[in-house]
């Protein structure tokens, strides 16, 4: 069995990938048997290379070119947009999906447990696509499914067509719900939702709580599995976790087969994760805001303000932000997050 997904990453001027990219690669290459192919601009010559994970190096121009060059109007050309057209790499890459028995796409902001273990019974029972949302789908190679986003949809007053889609700057969702999912229903193709065995993190809250379940969770990667923890002891076997574009911090640069993801970090050592499920964002604090309360001390230093002006300024703008955490959680890195909390406001 030969699945391709694709991930495509067009970054505009002084983007990058994410920050914690290295790791969305280990968890992609512990799926040996799927090949990830990533159409992108960026240079990623200074990563660490894997079998599965293949580069595929053009323009964000030329990749809208070849869709309009199968389109009779014209179409937005945004990077975010892109996203939208996921559902016609069948046809853009058929080159490269031509030997394999499904195609799909997926995104950056996941981490992957072991997807053929979730797959494979639904391949044997001759699903035609499985997953019912564009973070993560694979599609049956059929010249009848990669052409279906030209399905007419039937019985609408006001049916979402490709030209209202693709022509404007509003993401539609076109691969997913109103899209593609009317299309396969109304062309009676067998679709199987995954979503029991997705992990998608809502954007709501600090803490990392998964739509359409109850609880606060947190995951544990372990060598190509990856399972969740709820704050009952729960423990969950998933196919992807969804971080939604998330900011989640590194611990290191160092990838180990066992890493833990909390609210906004990744950690490489946790000897209980059932302790930070309740935390509030205390690393994302530290490595992501930090900068700017140092950046307001040297405003405000430059100003001529006062020491005690400046502490109190700062005090009440992380206060107010939440950034310090409750002084009842007993561990090393809140502890060290105290420290140079005490560090920049009281020495």
């Amino acid at each position: 069995m030969k699945i391709a997904m694709f991930a495509p990453y067009f970054a505009g001027p002084g983007g990058g990938l994410p920050n914690y990219y290295e790791y969305w690669q280990k968890t992609v290459a512990a799926n040996k048997d799927v090949d990830f192919f990533i159409p992108t601009n960026l240079d990623v010559s200074c990563y660490k290379k894997y079998d599965n994970i293949h580069y595929i190096f053009m323009t964000a121009e030329e990749f809208w070119d070849k869709l309009q060059s199968i389109l009779n109007f014209p179409i937005c050309k945004g990077y975010y947009k892109t996203g939208e057209y996921r559902i016609f790499f069948g046809i853009i890459f058929y080159d490269i999906i031509k030997d394999y028995d499904y195609w799909g796409s997926t995104e950056f902001d996941i981490f992957y447990g072991d997807i053929m273990k979730f797959v494979m019974p639904y391949i044997e029972k001759g699903a035609e696509v499985i997953g019912s949302t564009s973070p993560f789908r694979i599609i049956k190679n059929t010249p009848e499914l990669r052409n279906m986003p030209f399905f007419e949809i039937k019985g609408f007053n006001h049916p979402l067509t490709l030209e209202v889609a693709y022509s404007t700057e509003y993401c539609w969702y076109f691969d997913e719900l109103v899209g593609m999912n009317v299309r396969y229903h109304q062309a009676g193709v067998k679709v199987y939702s995954l979503e029991d065995f997705y992990a998608d993190i809502s954007t709501k809250y600090k803490y990392l709580s998964i739509v359409n379940k109850n609880g606060k969770w947190s995951f544990e990667w372990n060598n190509g599995k990856l399972y969740g923890y709820n704050e009952k002891g729960e423990k969950k076997e998933f196919l992807i976790a969804h971080f939604q574009k998330r900011k989640l911090s590194c611990e290191s640069e160092t990838i180990p087969d066992k890493f833990y993801i909390i609210p906004n970090c990744i950690l490489n050592i946790c000897d209980d994760i059932q302790k930070y499920i309740q935390t509030n964002t205390f690393l994302y604090t530290l490595k992501v805001c930090l900068k700017k309360y140092m950046k307001m001390i040297f405003e405000n230093h430059k100003e001529g303000k006062g020491t005690k002006e400046i502490k109190e300024e700062l005090y009440n703008y992380c206060t107010s932000n939440g950034i310090f955490p409750n002084k009842t959680y007993k561990n090393p890195i809140i502890k060290l997050i105290y420290k140079i909390k005490r560090k920049i406001l009281w020495s």
